[in-house]
């Protein structure tokens, strides 16, 4: 069976944030990225897509002004602005004309990921005519409250400083003139005098139950994949297919997956009866397997054609703590606040235990993850080499430098690098040696000379030592 394959249009110039939404994207859908305003527009008259994220960019007014436009072409389909930081401003207009959620940038993953979840409840609720502008239904004003405080309330309880906390007063003060919601005025000036993190949402906004969890699923998948049930480890495996599939639904865990999705990607050359009937027998194995440890958690369920975690699992994944991390530590470097920088990017390079499912180099769900998370170490390394180079620790630079060039040994940066930390501690014949291994490679695996900063580099080097 065919599957409906939502398309969301990306209106953004930024070929790197797209690619980031790219590897955030849900897997039943797609993302068609245009720079040009003009093209997002034709394609919204031709009805070619299901919701639209429009990038800020400057003029200060772009990106409220296509929104604007969009709503009047086509008004009930989504729409997600994206806004610096620091944009309460817009952020506000937006809600007035009628978003039904916005992104931050720089933006990590998994707030990308939690943003695409968000969407697809709107574009569920648009095709069943739900979505409208906001004064026209007060349903659709409870809707948008409802997502918006869903959307706040991760910040908030993260918040350590006080810019947030005025920031999401200004913006729940406008989401309750929009939703026309009375209590939350005399909710604002409670927070006057009582300013506690916990009170920012009252209770009376609609919002997402929290269930409380009472187990908790942790898995690795930077290196051989393992799962650990509150604490036990699974050591024994109804075979090769249901250990994968287990790690395919794990690793997707913020998702609902399609019964069909699973039988096309695991059995794609049976029939639909076939794959089905396996897709059953495998699960089967997987909840037998997981009722060994914990007999009364049904770990897995089944709705509406999808599979999902039951809510009242805590699953922790070592690839988003990784990637957390990184997002910290970039954060911190973009403050100049190196020495926080290095930390964080020491704390994720800990977790990178070797490659993302490395037994698994064939699955083809595996390959471009793996290719974006080996990518992403040798990025912390390099930045830890540097840090490290910088402030007087060349050896420790070394050893980092040998680490990425076992893993990629045609980036010319790194052997720079070696050459300065092998001349800062005196071997300046060890430094000659690696420009000379940079040539033979350069010219062996692409065809290259170095660069002339890099020959330059040999050439000072070599003086000092004849």
């Amino acid at each position: 069976m065919a599957l409906r394959k939502e398309i969301i249009l990306a209106v953004d110039e930024d070929p790197v944030f797209c690619r980031d939404l790219v590897r955030a994207l849900p897997l039943s859908t797609s993302l068609k990225a245009v720079s040009d305003p003009s093209q997002a527009l034709e394609a919204v008259r031709s009805r070619c897509c299901s919701a639209i994220l429009i990038a800020h960019t400057p003029p200060e007014r772009d990106g409220i002004d296509l929104a604007r436009k969009i709503r009047e072409i086509m008004g009930a389909i989504p729409i997600v602005l994206v806004v610096p930081f620091t944009a309460v401003e817009l952020i506000i207009d937006a809600l007035h004309l009628g978003i039904c959620d916005y992104l931050e940038k720089p933006a990590s993953t998994e707030a990308i990921a939690a943003m695409f979840s968000r969407l697809r409840v709107q574009i569920e609720r648009s095709a069943s005519n739900e979505l409208s502008i906001p004064g026209t239904m007060n349903k659709q004003r409870k809707n948008i409250l409802a997502g918006c405080t869903d959307l706040f309330a991760p910040g908030v309880q993260n918040s350590a400083n006080g810019y947030l906390t005025v920031k999401m007063k200004r913006i729940t003060s406008a989401i309750a003139n929009i939703c026309h919601v009375p209590s939350h005025r005399q909710h604002l000036q409670s927070m006057e005098k009582t300013p506690a993190m916990e009170t920012l949402i009252p209770n009376d906004w609609p919002s997402v139950s929290v269930p409380s969890k009472v187990s908790k699923f942790s898995f690795n998948f930077l290196g051989p994949f393992q799962c650990e049930i509150d604490g036990k480890r699974i050591e024994e495996w109804p075979g090769h297919k249901a250990k994968i599939l287990f790690a395919y639904l794990a690793y997707h865990h913020k998702r609902h997956i399609y019964r069909d999705i699973l039988m096309d990607y695991f059995w794609p050359h049976s029939s639909p009866d076939s794959a089905r009937n396996c897709l059953n027998v495998t699960l089967h194995a997987i909840r037998a397997t997981l009722h060994k440890i914990h007999p009364q958690l049904e770990g897995l369920l089944f709705k509406d054609e999808c599979y999902y975690f039951c809510d009242e699992i805590d699953i922790e994944l070592d690839t988003e703590k990784f990637l957390h991390f990184y997002d910290i530590a970039q954060h911190a470097e973009r403050r100049r606040e190196n020495s926080d920088a290095l930390g964080f990017y020491e704390a994720a390079a800990a977790l990178y235990k070797g490659d993302f499912l490395e037994e698994y180099p064939y699955e083809v769900w595996t390959g471009l993850e793996r290719e974006n998370f080996a990518e992403t170490y040798l990025v912390i390394l390099d930045k830890m080499s540097d840090f490290y180079a910088c402030d007087g620790r060349p050896a420790t630079a070394i050893s980092l430098c040998d680490q990425i060039l076992l893993k990629d040994n045609c980036r010319e940066e790194i052997y720079r690098r070696l050459m300065v930390c092998y001349n800062r501690i005196g071997q300046r014949d060890r430094a000659i040696r690696v420009y000379k291994r940079c040539v033979e490679v350069l010219k062996t695996i692409l065809d290259v000379e170095p660069t002339t900063a890099t020959q330059k580099l040999y050439q000072q080097i070599r003086g000092k030592v004849e």
